[in-house]
């Protein structure tokens, strides 16, 4: 039977930006017009002004190509970076650590990712069904999207049981779980906080389901904080 159980709700502490969407092919092109609207120099007449839209367009392409094939060469010799993977994921590369030769990814490094996707709150609880033994439930809320509001507005009046069932998947939250004990907290100091040190990792975990990053988090590890591990980070 459980003996204690605390609940913790969070939300986003950055306030929402408006998302820019526009890929780098995207912005590109938007110089290239801005240059013809602006550049008298530059060729006037419609089929001109497409040619070089196009031109513009291939030339990113070709970029993006290449980087395509450089990250595939990587990945095939096994020479992927700390860098690497926080380009990949978006992540800075602060929030991406090498402990003992491997890459581990931070608790902000995944709430900057989540942050990006939009979620509404986080909520974590933790109960200890034996003595010093602590496990976690947490729950991620993704935001509404503008696609989401569509699609509630067009089930207006088709009925109450679909509606509901339609907004109920909608909300439906991602779950994850943690837990923390004396067999998988091998760090001395941090016996003392394995209620915390539960509720870290199932949020954690949550979050990694949330934003679909592979990487581990620093706070799954058993042994990080020893003496002998080593972290290294890259900016």
């Amino acid at each position: 039977m459980a003996t204690t159980v605390e609940k913790t709700v969070g939300r986003p502490q950055w306030p929402k930006q408006k998302k820019d969407d526009a890929t780098p092919q995207d912005q590109e092109l938007q110089r290239t017009l801005e240059k013809a609207a602006q550049d008298s120099s530059f060729p006037g007449t419609p089929e001109e002004i497409r040619t070089a839209i196009e031109d513009t367009r291939a030339r990113a392409n070709q970029e993006v190509r290449e980087q395509m094939l450089k990250d595939a060469e990587l990945a095939k010799t096994g020479e992927w970076t700390v860098r690497d993977l926080a380009r990949q994921l978006d992540i800075p590369p602060g929030f991406v650590l090498t402990i003992n030769g491997k890459p581990y990814v931070t608790k902000e490094g995944l709430l900057q990712q989540a942050r990006r996707i939009g979620f509404d709150a986080i909520e974590a609880t933790v109960t200890e069904p034996q003595q010093g033994r602590f496990e976690a439930e947490a729950k991620v809320w993704r935001s509404f999207r503008k696609e989401d509001y569509a699609l509630l507005e067009r089930m207006v009046g088709i009925g109450k049981e679909e509606f509901w069932k339609v907004y109920q998947d909608l909300r439906r939250p991602t779950v994850a779980h943690g837990s923390a004990n004396p067999d998988n907290v091998k760090m001395g100091a941090m016996k003392a906080y394995l209620r915390e040190l539960a509720e870290t990792r199932a949020i954690n975990r949550a979050l990694r389901l949330f934003t679909g990053c592979g990487l581990v988090s620093v706070d799954e590890l058993e042994e990080a904080g020893q003496a002998d591990v080593r972290v290294k980070a890259e900016t």
